[in-house]
């Protein structure tokens, strides 16, 4: 009997684990790309809501700011500069979300595959508190 022999002919055990590992990991990766999902439709329609929100409350101040004789210029000025900035941000959180759904998905995605986790970066100690560290006399 040679090597590929054997591994061929593995212990049924070891061979069911292995796949119920392997099917554990595949059910698992659906299963996070699924909430992903729903967690991303929930993200898109909420968000949606609160741009019409937004949209509603920007335009009604907008009218009470050019109605009102007491309210400034530079009032209206902020008013309008007030609205285009949540605007601005709201459009750049949601930038951001999907770009974290994006990756997280595509993580998940490498995990169904069984490509290997990344793994993170080691932190370095800074060159300069290395040398200090060397430098400095024991007691």
């Amino acid at each position: 009997m040679t090597t590929s022999d054997s591994s061929e002919k593995m212990n049924p055990a070891r061979r069911a684990a292995e796949w119920t590992r392997e099917a554990g990991r595949t059910r698992t990766a659906d299963m996070a790309l699924g909430m992903i999902e729903l967690q991303r439709k929930t993200f898109v329609a909420s968000l949606r809501g609160v741009g019409k929100l937004q949209e509603q409350t920007g335009k009604m101040l907008h009218k009470v700011a050019q109605n009102a004789s007491w309210v400034p210029d530079e009032g209206r000025q902020v008013v309008d500069e007030w609205t285009k900035a949540t605007s601005r941000g709201r459009e750049d959180f949601q930038k951001t979300m999907e770009k974290s759904f994006d990756l997280l998905s595509h993580y998940f995605r490498r995990v169904k595959k069984g490509a290997p986790a990344a793994k993170p970066a080691a932190k370095r100690k800074p060159r300069a508190a290395a040398k200090k560290k060397a430098a400095a006399p024991e007691s």
